[in-house]
C-alpha cells in the first residue's frame, strides 16, 4: 500500500502506511524491510514538506542497509539526503551523498536506483552551473523507459525543472550503457565536495 499510494501520488496516504509498516518491523526486528520502509518514507515525508522527518528515515535506512549489508537501500539513504540537501543549497554535502550512492550501486544490477543517482547528480551539476546534466538525464530516461520504471510523484517536478535549466550541449549519447552512465556520474561528482560549498 505504502509503494502504490507513493506513485499515486496519494502522499498522505503513504506516509500513515509506511509508519505503521515501520513500527511492526520494527517490533520484529527485521532490519532489511525497516531499511526499505524507511528510504521510501524519507521521500514522502519530503514531498509533504516535513524534512526533519525525511532526514531521519533516510539516516535509518542507510543504518539498516549497513547493518544487512543491502547496497541498494544505504545509496537510496544517500540519495534521499542528497535531495534535502539540494532543496537547501548545500551542494558541497549534496555532492558527499550523492558520490556515497554512487560508490554502492552496482549499474548493470541496480539500475532501478542509478537512475535516481544519475538525476540527482544532474541536478547538482545545474546547480553550479557545469556541464554533463543533459547527457545523465536523457541516460535515466532511456533506463526508466526500458525498466518501466516511472518518476515518482515526489521527484517529477524537480527532474523537469532541471531538464528545462540544463544547458545545450552533451554528447548526444543517449544510448551510454548503465556501466558508462555510472562512469560519467561519478567522474562529474569526484571533486565537486572539495570545491562547492556546503
Amino acid at each position: 500500500m505504502l509503494l502504490a499510494d507513493w506513485k499515486g501520488g496519494n502522499l498522505e496516504a503513504a506516509m500513515r502506511t509506511g509508519e505503521a509498516a515501520l513500527e511492526i518491523f520494527r517490533e520484529l526486528g527485521h532490519r532489511t524491510m525497516e531499511g526499505t520502509v524507511a528510504y521510501k518514507l524519507a521521500a514522502v515525508a519530503r514531498g509533504i514538506g516535513r524534512t526533519a522527518d525525511a532526514r531521519g528515515y533516510a539516516q535509518l535506512s542507510i543504518d539498516a542497509g549497513t547493518d544487512v549489508s543491502t547496497r541498494t537501500t544505504i545509496a537510496l539513504g544517500h540519495l534521499n539526503l542528497a535531495r534535502l540537501d539540494l532543496d537547501d543549497d548545500r551542494a558541497g554535502s549534496a555532492a558527499t551523498h550523492l558520490e556515497s550512492a554512487l560508490g554502492v550501486i552496482e549499474p548493470g544490477a541496480d539500475r532501478w536506483v542509478l537512475v535516481e543517482a544519475l538525476e540527482g547528480v544532474a541536478r547538482l551539476l545545474v546547480a553550479l552551473g557545469r556541464p554533463g546534466a543533459r547527457d545523465l538525464l536523457d541516460g535515466a530516461a532511456r533506463i526508466r523507459l526500458e525498466i518501466r520504471q516511472p518518476l515518482p510523484a515526489t521527484e517529477v517536478r524537480e527532474v523537469l525543472a532541471t531538464r528545462r535549466r540544463v544547458r545545450a550541449g552533451g554528447t548526444g549519447e543517449p544510448s551510454q550503457s548503465a556501466d558508462a552512465l555510472h562512469a560519467a556520474a561519478s567522474n562529474a561528482i569526484r571533486g565537486i565536495g572539495r570545491l562547492a560549498p556546503s
